[in-house]
């Protein structure tokens, strides 16, 4: 059976199919009747032939006139069919365009979840090198600033400075490492909130929860 994807269109289509039907079968009742009318128009013609009186010609008149009615009658009932046979070819080319529509939505979800594939890829290749810039190199993400401010040659007993704060530092210079930690965790704050939108953003974009 059929599956519409409108059903609009499937009732439309149950009432021109009943209607085509009808129609066919009142042709079909005609021209059998006007079969019937020509062959007594053969036999009429020849009784015609053979005898040509009023009442022979009466009749040969008689059953032309039924044929040209017959006639007109079929020809009258064949164009309500070709209307409606022309309705019912409306409404399959909807219903083909509907189901190539839907053959086009499906093919679609699968170049979106390639694309979005193909798109990720490339953006994390990107931020596959950003991460490499910033965290590829000794010292990366340490407060050397800081450090170098308070640092002397020999200091803790090492000529260059640490990478990191000493416990000296914490005694001695208890003001760098309270701004530093001060500032570090207004950053982590700030990272851990970006992540956060982050991995929303990334859930959302591949339509699942990956992180």
């Amino acid at each position: 059976m059929f599956n519409f994807f409108k059903k609009t269109n499937e009732t439309k289509m149950e009432k021109l199919q009943a209607q085509q039907g009808d129609l066919q079968s009142s042709i079909s009742k005609v021209e059998s009747k006007l079969g019937r009318v020509q062959s007594a128009l053969q036999l009429a013609e020849t009784d015609l032939m053979l005898d040509e009186s009023q009442t022979n010609k009466k009749r040969v008149e008689k059953y032309q006139k039924a044929i040209e009615e017959f006639n007109s009658e079929i020809a009258n009932l064949q164009d309500q069919l070709n209307s409606v046979s022309g309705e019912i070819s409306k409404v399959q080319a909807d219903e083909e365009l509907l189901r190539i529509e839907e053959l086009a939505k499906q093919d679609a979800k699968g170049y979106e979840f390639s694309r979005r594939g193909y798109k990720a890829k490339e953006l994390m290749e990107r931020i596959g090198r950003e991460i490499d810039r910033r965290t590829n190199y000794a010292g990366a993400g340490d407060p050397e600033r800081l450090i170098r401010d308070v640092h002397y040659e020999g200091r803790g007993g090492m000529k260059y400075a640490p990478n990191n704060f000493q416990p000296y530092h914490h005694q001695e210079n208890p003001a760098h490492v309270e701004v530093w930690e001060k500032e570090t965790q207004e950053a982590d704050q700030q990272i851990n909130k970006d992540f956060e939108e982050l991995q929303q953003a990334v859930n959302k974009y591949f339509g699942k929860e990956l992180m």
